[in-house]
């Protein structure tokens, strides 16, 4: 026999009768709830208990202890007459009872299919009713003394009432247990009934079906607050079709028990995919996200679109999308019976049918996807949300969770929750996730997600579950769209360059660094001042601060002077960088002269400049700039050329009306280096 399935006896299957599911069900319900028990195996009609088979259960608890408690269920409405004990009396002759028991031992010697050793066996004739008399029996030992035909039949019989024992600690039905429980044992010593007594136990004055399905109800409503009363009653039908035995001859376990729970708890709070939105997806991508969803046990999404959601439902039902349209309806030709290792706590009513409802939940349940669960912050079912969340957790395995807006999750310290791409550095999957999904920054071409966040590493923390689901396009956008204002045709623009007359160094006092390229020869011959290069200049650092530059500080042959042309020595030099001047050496040569204006150009030709940067007054030398009608072409910047040619932190570019300054702005924010973030700032708006 496959393990957690048992036969049941033949005949035994009642429709009328109520008691056998609802006892079963409380018990579940109160042991898969109780921390002390940490599985239990629950049966009815369980043919290996003979009389005693209407509910078995077999219990492991914290201690390591194994026991079981096969219940005989007596719901009648009279009080049981003393004489039917003692007689072969069909309902609860203690002699028929006894003969079961021995039969009990013998198949256990035999079949060896109960952990629990047969002194833990527990057999208990459980009733609703009283026994007759039961004010005149007491804790002491008194004799059955019943009535036949108006006499007294001698009987070899005694009885107690006896609350303080093993049993009863576990069957009871606590704060409005008013059940009268007895032991009975033979008054002659050597009785081959002797063993049959010790493991037995009389439970009379029992709840109702009625009472025990008001006790399930009060349990399930006041452990899982401002759930809905439909739990309590889908419930009490799961157990009833079990007990039917419309889902098969299967044992309930600990954790079927809590799933089923769960499930009834949790179901109410998936939304509703748009069934008609879903589309399917890239097998790897889609893959790859769901991989992402499992590798967690929760993952939170605090506000997502519908897009966003419509796309997680993509990914989890794209495969049955084609067989149904419809959330509830039960899909054409497809049904469990076809399904593989379907967990019995995900069956129901009509347990054969299947919508994409019902199949996603058994999906959920098989752990093969996450479950998906919408509850408002504020709202009041946060409580038993979290409960049932926790119920899913069996031997430190869990069932995975969407959770749309994120719920107040305490004590959820032993739970893996992705909030965002930071959670997921540690693991493998994280590398396959920033080399697979594609970003495009404000519409620029786009570049993988690891080389936006090789430019800003803290963004790992700002992409959530949302951006990753976004990104399976490959068209996902941070940011504004800068080709969305762009012309459909643009003419290339060019920025002339700030070119100076070279006389400037004869005419000015102010200090310059000139940069030349590395094919220039003899460049000190362009001048008729001193020069200096700056990798000595910078050895040889005059006096910071020094309010007037002493070239004599410098050894001579440092200085070039040009005597070819007969020019006079004097304290007047230039600085000369080969290959470029970086700026911080022209921030630091700035600095050392803090009284003069200190200007950067680049050599051009012998009779021009290309202005670089200044530091101090430009004032001076804006009136040797060159007009722009002076220029060639070879003196202009291609408007692709504008970001590698001026690095200055600002550059102000100026055109009559009508030239195209701002289309060309736009075209600058497209071409605009994928490491930088443009903000267009329109002057005209922001002045009076």
């Amino acid at each position: 026999m496959a393990e957690g399935t048992f036969s049941f006896r033949d005949g035994t299957v009642d429709f009328g009768k109520d008691y056998e599911y609802l006892i079963s069900a409380y018990y579940s319900l109160v042991f898969s709830l109780n921390d002390e028990v940490v599985n239990f195996k629950m049966s009815t009609n369980n043919d290996d208990m003979g009389d005693f088979d209407d509910v078995v259960m077999e219990i492991e608890l914290k201690n390591d202890e194994q026991h079981v408690f096969a219940l005989q269920l007596k719901h009648i409405v009279r009080p049981i007459a003393q004489i039917h004990l003692v007689t072969n009396n069909k309902k609860f002759s203690l002699k028929k009872y006894s003969k079961e028991f021995k039969k009990v031992k013998t198949n256990y010697d035999k079949s060896q299919s109960y952990s629990a050793a047969f002194q833990n066996f527990h057999f208990i004739l459980f009733s609703n009713s009283v026994l007759e008399k039961y004010e005149e029996i007491g804790e002491d030992w008194t004799k059955l003394e019943p009535i036949a035909d108006g006499k007294k039949i001698d009987s070899d019989i005694l009885i107690r009432k006896f609350d303080d024992c093993f049993e009863k600690k576990f069957l009871n039905f606590g704060e409005s247990d008013s059940g009268i429980n007895y032991k009975i044992k033979c008054d002659k010593e050597g009785s081959p009934d002797e063993e049959f007594f010790s493991q037995f136990s009389f439970y009379t004055k029992q709840k109702t079906a009625k009472e025990t399905e008001s006790l399930i109800a009060h349990i399930i409503l006041n452990t899982f607050k401002n759930c809905n009363s439909s739990v309590v009653i889908n419930y009490l039908n799961y157990f009833s079709y079990w007990c039917r035995r419309d889902f098969g001859a299967f044992k309930l376990t600990k954790k079927d028990v809590r799933m089923k729970l769960a499930e009834l708890l949790l179901t109410p709070h998936i939304p509703e995919p748009n069934i008609e939105e879903l589309k399917r997806l890239s097998e790897i991508k889609t893959l790859l996200v769901l991989g992402i969803l499992l590798h967690f046990d929760m993952v939170i999404l605090k506000k997502p679109s519908d897009e966003v959601l419509n796309k997680i439902w993509s990914i989890f039902l794209q495969e049955f999308l084609s067989k149904s349209k419809e959330w509830t309806k039960p899909i054409s030709g497809r049904y469990i019976k076809d399904m593989v290792n379907v967990p019995i706590s995900a069956l129901s009513e009509n347990f054969n049918e299947i919508s994409l409802k019902k199949l996603y939940i058994i999906l959920w349940q098989k752990g093969t996807l996450p479950l998906i669960l919408k509850v408002g912050k504020d709202a009041p079912e946060q409580q038993h949300i979290l409960q049932a969340i926790k119920l899913c957790e069996s031997k430190g395995k869990k069932k995975k969770f969407v959770l749309v807006e994120e719920i107040y999750l305490e004590d959820t310290s032993n739970w893996t929750i992705f909030r965002n791409l930071s959670d997921l550095r540690s693991e493998n999957l994280y590398n396959v996730v920033i080399n697979r999904l594609p970003v495009s920054v404000q519409g620029r071409p786009s570049i993988l997600l690891r080389e936006l966040l090789q430019i800003d590493e803290s963004l790992v923390n700002s992409i959530t579950m949302e951006e990753i689901v976004l990104m399976l396009d490959g068209n996902f956008l941070i940011g504004d769209d800068c080709k969305k204002h762009f012309p459909k045709y643009y003419v290339p623009r060019q920025v002339p360059k700030i070119l100076i007359n070279s006389e400037i160094i004869d005419e000015l006092d102010d200090l310059f660094v000139v940069s030349y390229s590395d094919d220039v020869e003899n460049i000190h011959t362009n001048f008729n001042v001193n020069t200096v290069d700056i990798s000595k200049y910078l050895i040889l650092k005059p006096q910071r601060g020094s309010t007037s530059y002493k070239p004599k500080q410098f050894l001579a042959s440092y200085l070039v002077n040009i005597e070819k042309k007969e020019q006079v020595m004097n304290s007047k030099f230039i600085i000369l960088a080969k290959g470029g001047c970086p700026k911080e050496q022209f921030h630091e040569i700035s600095l050392m002269n803090s009284t003069k204006n200190c200007h950067h150009v680049h050599f051009y030709d012998n009779q021009r400049f290309e202005w670089i940067e200044s530091r101090g007054s430009t004032s001076e030398i804006q009136n040797y700039q060159l007009n722009s009608k002076e220029l060639k072409s070879e003196d202009f910047v291609q408007d692709s050329d504008v970001f590698t040619h001026f690095d200055n932190k600002i550059n102000v570019i100026c055109a009559d009306p009508g030239m195209g300054k701002s289309i060309m702005m736009k075209f600058l924010k497209f071409n605009c280096p994928l490491s930088f973030w443009v903000v267009m700032v329109n002057l005209s708006e922001h002045t009076g």
